[in-house]
Protein backbone atom coordinates (compact mmCIF):
# COMPACT_ATOMS: atom_id res chain seq x y z
CA UNK A 1 0.00 0.00 0.00
CA UNK A 2 1.63 3.61 -1.21
CA UNK A 3 0.96 6.48 0.56
CA UNK A 4 -1.31 9.37 -0.69
CA UNK A 5 -0.21 13.17 -1.27
CA UNK A 6 -1.85 15.78 -2.78
CA UNK A 7 -5.09 15.40 -4.57
CA UNK A 8 -5.99 11.92 -3.95
CA UNK A 9 -5.14 12.50 -0.13
CA UNK A 10 -7.51 15.37 -0.03
CA UNK A 11 -9.99 12.96 -1.65
CA UNK A 12 -9.47 10.35 0.28
CA UNK A 13 -10.04 12.52 3.50
CA UNK A 14 -13.49 13.69 2.33
CA UNK A 15 -14.78 10.29 1.78
CA UNK A 16 -13.56 9.21 5.08
CA UNK A 17 -15.06 11.84 6.74
CA UNK A 18 -18.31 11.53 4.97
CA UNK A 19 -18.55 7.99 5.76
CA UNK A 20 -17.97 8.98 9.71
CA UNK A 21 -20.57 11.35 9.39
CA UNK A 22 -23.07 8.64 7.93
CA UNK A 23 -21.96 6.10 10.49
CA UNK A 24 -21.68 8.19 13.50
CA UNK A 25 -25.51 7.99 13.06
CA UNK A 26 -26.26 5.11 12.86
CA UNK A 27 -28.01 2.94 16.25
CA UNK A 28 -25.79 -0.24 16.72
CA UNK A 29 -27.55 -3.23 17.71
CA UNK A 30 -27.82 -3.89 21.49
CA UNK A 31 -25.90 -7.30 20.54
CA UNK A 32 -22.96 -8.60 18.57
CA UNK A 33 -23.04 -12.28 17.49
CA UNK A 34 -24.90 -15.43 19.25
CA UNK A 35 -27.63 -14.46 21.70
CA UNK A 36 -28.11 -17.23 24.24
CA UNK A 37 -31.47 -18.23 24.77
CA UNK A 38 -32.09 -16.73 28.31
CA UNK A 39 -30.51 -13.53 27.49
CA UNK A 40 -32.75 -13.23 24.05
CA UNK A 41 -35.80 -13.42 26.55
CA UNK A 42 -34.68 -10.74 28.93
CA UNK A 43 -34.32 -8.42 25.30
CA UNK A 44 -37.63 -8.88 24.31
CA UNK A 45 -39.20 -8.51 27.75
CA UNK A 46 -37.38 -5.14 28.02
CA UNK A 47 -37.91 -3.67 24.38
CA UNK A 48 -41.55 -4.99 24.77
CA UNK A 49 -41.83 -3.10 28.19
CA UNK A 50 -39.92 -0.11 26.57
CA UNK A 51 -42.61 -0.33 23.64
CA UNK A 52 -45.59 -0.10 25.84
CA UNK A 53 -44.45 2.42 28.41
CA UNK A 54 -43.11 4.88 25.90
CA UNK A 55 -46.16 6.80 23.45
CA UNK A 56 -45.70 9.69 20.74
CA UNK A 57 -46.04 12.12 23.38
CA UNK A 58 -43.87 10.61 26.29
CA UNK A 59 -40.71 8.12 26.27
CA UNK A 60 -39.95 6.19 29.47
CA UNK A 61 -37.29 4.92 30.52
CA UNK A 62 -35.39 4.61 34.30
CA UNK A 63 -35.97 6.89 36.95
CA UNK A 64 -32.72 7.93 38.11
CA UNK A 65 -32.52 11.69 39.76
CA UNK A 66 -35.48 13.09 41.47
CA UNK A 67 -37.01 16.23 40.01
CA UNK A 68 -38.52 17.98 37.32
CA UNK A 69 -37.05 20.40 34.91
CA UNK A 70 -38.53 21.70 31.37
CA UNK A 71 -36.88 23.16 28.52
CA UNK A 72 -35.42 22.55 24.84
CA UNK A 73 -33.70 19.24 23.92
CA UNK A 74 -29.76 19.11 22.95
CA UNK A 75 -28.97 15.84 21.57
CA UNK A 76 -25.12 15.45 22.25
CA UNK A 77 -23.23 12.66 20.15
CA UNK A 78 -19.92 13.31 21.44
CA UNK A 79 -17.37 15.44 22.72
CA UNK A 80 -16.87 17.84 19.67
CA UNK A 81 -20.79 18.47 20.26
CA UNK A 82 -20.04 19.33 23.79
CA UNK A 83 -20.01 23.61 22.91
CA UNK A 84 -23.57 23.30 21.70
CA UNK A 85 -25.36 22.82 24.94
CA UNK A 86 -26.58 25.97 26.16
CA UNK A 87 -27.56 26.66 29.76
CA UNK A 88 -31.30 25.67 31.18
CA UNK A 89 -31.58 22.98 28.22
CA UNK A 90 -31.96 18.97 28.64
CA UNK A 91 -29.10 16.88 27.77
CA UNK A 92 -30.14 13.86 25.50
CA UNK A 93 -27.13 11.66 25.07
CA UNK A 94 -26.50 7.52 24.61
CA UNK A 95 -24.57 7.48 28.00
CA UNK A 96 -22.09 9.73 29.15
CA UNK A 97 -18.56 9.25 30.69
CA UNK A 98 -16.60 11.21 33.18
CA UNK A 99 -15.57 13.48 30.17
CA UNK A 100 -19.27 14.43 30.02
CA UNK A 101 -19.31 16.10 33.60
CA UNK A 102 -18.65 19.61 32.71
CA UNK A 103 -22.00 19.48 31.04
CA UNK A 104 -24.38 18.83 34.22
CA UNK A 105 -23.72 22.42 35.32
CA UNK A 106 -25.39 23.70 32.42
CA UNK A 107 -27.78 21.34 31.51
CA UNK A 108 -31.67 21.44 33.54
CA UNK A 109 -31.63 17.44 33.15
CA UNK A 110 -30.31 14.26 31.42
CA UNK A 111 -31.73 11.85 29.67
CA UNK A 112 -30.03 8.81 28.23
CA UNK A 113 -30.26 5.46 25.89
CA UNK A 114 -28.54 3.29 28.20
CA UNK A 115 -27.86 3.06 32.12
CA UNK A 116 -29.27 2.46 35.41
CA UNK A 117 -29.46 4.04 38.36
CA UNK A 118 -25.72 3.12 39.39
CA UNK A 119 -24.83 4.56 35.43
CA UNK A 120 -22.47 7.87 35.35
CA UNK A 121 -25.46 10.27 34.21
CA UNK A 122 -27.47 8.69 37.27
CA UNK A 123 -24.48 9.76 39.84
CA UNK A 124 -23.61 12.83 38.96
CA UNK A 125 -27.20 13.92 37.64
CA UNK A 126 -28.09 13.31 41.85
CA UNK A 127 -24.80 15.24 42.30
CA UNK A 128 -25.97 18.17 40.71
CA UNK A 129 -29.73 17.44 41.92
CA UNK A 130 -31.07 17.83 38.42
CA UNK A 131 -33.46 15.06 37.21
CA UNK A 132 -32.73 12.12 35.15
CA UNK A 133 -34.12 9.62 33.24
CA UNK A 134 -32.07 6.75 31.46
CA UNK A 135 -32.04 3.64 29.73
CA UNK A 136 -34.94 5.23 27.77
CA UNK A 137 -33.83 2.55 24.58
CA UNK A 138 -33.92 5.33 22.37
CA UNK A 139 -33.98 9.16 23.10
CA UNK A 140 -30.94 10.45 21.10
CA UNK A 141 -33.43 8.94 17.83
CA UNK A 142 -36.61 10.09 18.79
CA UNK A 143 -36.19 13.88 20.24
CA UNK A 144 -34.71 16.54 18.33
CA UNK A 145 -32.79 19.39 19.40
CA UNK A 146 -34.92 22.24 20.11
CA UNK A 147 -38.16 20.19 21.28
CA UNK A 148 -39.06 21.67 24.55
CA UNK A 149 -39.35 18.40 26.75
CA UNK A 150 -40.13 17.49 30.33
CA UNK A 151 -37.80 15.66 32.34
CA UNK A 152 -39.64 13.82 35.33
CA UNK A 153 -36.89 11.88 36.78
CA UNK A 154 -39.19 10.66 40.50
CA UNK A 155 -41.55 8.79 37.64
CA UNK A 156 -38.40 8.24 34.77
CA UNK A 157 -40.53 9.88 32.16
CA UNK A 158 -39.65 12.21 29.22
CA UNK A 159 -42.96 14.25 28.18
CA UNK A 160 -42.56 16.14 24.91
CA UNK A 161 -44.31 18.84 24.35
CA UNK A 162 -46.35 19.29 21.26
Amino acid sequence: MSALSGADLAVAISERRETWERQRRLTPPLVVGRVAPMMQRILDDFSAATRSASSATGISGVAASPGRASGPARVIRDQSEFDQLQAGEILVAAATTPAWTILFARAAGVVTDTGSIGSHASQVAREYGIPAVVCTGDATRRLKSGQVVTVDGSAGVVEVSS
